[in-house]
Protein backbone atom coordinates (compact mmCIF):
# COMPACT_ATOMS: atom_id res chain seq x y z
CA UNK A 1 0.00 0.00 0.00
CA UNK A 2 1.07 3.31 -0.65
CA UNK A 3 1.92 6.66 1.07
CA UNK A 4 -0.79 7.89 -0.43
CA UNK A 5 -3.25 5.05 0.01
CA UNK A 6 -2.68 4.80 3.66
CA UNK A 7 -3.15 8.62 3.81
CA UNK A 8 -6.56 8.40 2.12
CA UNK A 9 -7.29 5.39 4.22
CA UNK A 10 -6.57 7.00 7.75
CA UNK A 11 -9.07 10.46 6.42
CA UNK A 12 -11.75 8.15 5.58
CA UNK A 13 -11.20 6.53 8.86
CA UNK A 14 -10.52 10.05 11.03
CA UNK A 15 -14.29 11.57 8.86
CA UNK A 16 -16.18 8.14 9.56
CA UNK A 17 -14.94 8.90 13.59
CA UNK A 18 -16.08 12.22 13.30
CA UNK A 19 -19.67 11.55 11.75
CA UNK A 20 -19.76 9.21 14.86
CA UNK A 21 -18.77 12.17 17.06
CA UNK A 22 -21.35 14.16 15.51
CA UNK A 23 -24.02 11.51 16.41
CA UNK A 24 -22.83 11.38 19.97
CA UNK A 25 -22.28 15.29 20.34
CA UNK A 26 -26.06 15.84 18.86
CA UNK A 27 -27.09 13.09 21.55
CA UNK A 28 -29.15 15.52 24.12
CA UNK A 29 -30.31 17.46 21.35
CA UNK A 30 -27.93 20.15 21.37
CA UNK A 31 -24.30 20.91 21.01
CA UNK A 32 -21.99 22.42 23.70
CA UNK A 33 -19.69 25.00 22.30
CA UNK A 34 -16.89 22.93 23.61
CA UNK A 35 -18.34 19.84 22.04
CA UNK A 36 -18.11 21.45 18.42
CA UNK A 37 -14.38 22.80 19.10
CA UNK A 38 -13.56 19.71 20.20
CA UNK A 39 -15.01 17.79 16.69
CA UNK A 40 -13.58 20.27 14.82
CA UNK A 41 -9.87 20.00 16.77
CA UNK A 42 -10.29 16.31 16.45
CA UNK A 43 -11.16 16.47 12.66
CA UNK A 44 -8.09 19.01 11.83
CA UNK A 45 -5.75 16.22 13.49
CA UNK A 46 -6.60 13.73 11.60
CA UNK A 47 -5.96 16.45 8.32
CA UNK A 48 -9.52 15.80 6.64
CA UNK A 49 -10.08 17.62 3.08
CA UNK A 50 -11.56 21.08 2.82
CA UNK A 51 -15.00 19.55 2.09
CA UNK A 52 -15.32 17.13 5.05
CA UNK A 53 -14.43 20.20 7.38
CA UNK A 54 -17.07 21.91 5.57
CA UNK A 55 -19.59 19.26 6.03
CA UNK A 56 -18.59 18.59 9.34
CA UNK A 57 -19.38 22.22 10.38
CA UNK A 58 -22.53 22.54 8.93
CA UNK A 59 -23.88 20.14 10.65
CA UNK A 60 -22.27 20.91 13.91
CA UNK A 61 -24.48 24.17 13.22
CA UNK A 62 -27.84 22.19 12.31
CA UNK A 63 -27.37 23.13 8.96
CA UNK A 64 -27.29 19.26 7.40
CA UNK A 65 -28.66 16.39 8.43
CA UNK A 66 -26.29 14.13 10.54
CA UNK A 67 -24.43 11.45 8.42
CA UNK A 68 -24.61 7.67 10.04
CA UNK A 69 -21.22 6.75 10.42
CA UNK A 70 -19.61 3.45 8.48
CA UNK A 71 -19.80 1.37 11.98
CA UNK A 72 -17.86 -1.68 9.82
CA UNK A 73 -15.12 0.62 9.10
CA UNK A 74 -14.76 1.93 12.63
CA UNK A 75 -14.72 -1.64 13.79
CA UNK A 76 -11.29 -2.47 12.45
CA UNK A 77 -10.14 0.77 14.60
CA UNK A 78 -11.96 0.41 17.80
CA UNK A 79 -9.66 1.31 20.15
CA UNK A 80 -8.78 4.65 18.78
CA UNK A 81 -12.48 5.43 17.84
CA UNK A 82 -13.62 5.22 22.10
CA UNK A 83 -10.62 7.34 22.51
CA UNK A 84 -11.88 10.12 20.55
CA UNK A 85 -15.34 9.70 21.99
CA UNK A 86 -14.22 10.16 25.35
CA UNK A 87 -11.95 13.03 24.48
CA UNK A 88 -14.98 14.54 22.82
CA UNK A 89 -17.16 13.43 26.38
CA UNK A 90 -15.31 14.83 28.48
CA UNK A 91 -14.60 18.44 26.71
CA UNK A 92 -17.00 19.85 29.27
CA UNK A 93 -14.96 18.13 31.81
CA UNK A 94 -17.75 15.94 33.23
CA UNK A 95 -18.23 12.58 32.05
CA UNK A 96 -22.81 12.35 32.54
CA UNK A 97 -24.62 9.16 33.46
CA UNK A 98 -26.37 9.44 30.02
CA UNK A 99 -22.97 9.81 28.40
CA UNK A 100 -21.52 6.99 30.17
CA UNK A 101 -24.84 4.92 28.77
CA UNK A 102 -23.45 6.21 25.34
CA UNK A 103 -19.90 4.69 25.67
CA UNK A 104 -21.78 1.46 26.28
CA UNK A 105 -23.80 1.66 23.30
CA UNK A 106 -20.64 2.00 20.93
CA UNK A 107 -18.77 -0.19 22.44
CA UNK A 108 -21.72 -2.81 21.77
CA UNK A 109 -21.87 -1.32 18.16
CA UNK A 110 -18.24 -1.84 17.80
CA UNK A 111 -17.92 -5.07 19.61
CA UNK A 112 -16.38 -5.75 22.53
Amino acid sequence: MSESEIDETARRVGFEAMKLLLQVAWADHGIAIEEARTVLTLAKDRCLSDDQMDELAACLAGKRRLPPPDMGLLRWHRDEVLALVMQLLAADRSIAEEEEAIVDEIRALLGS
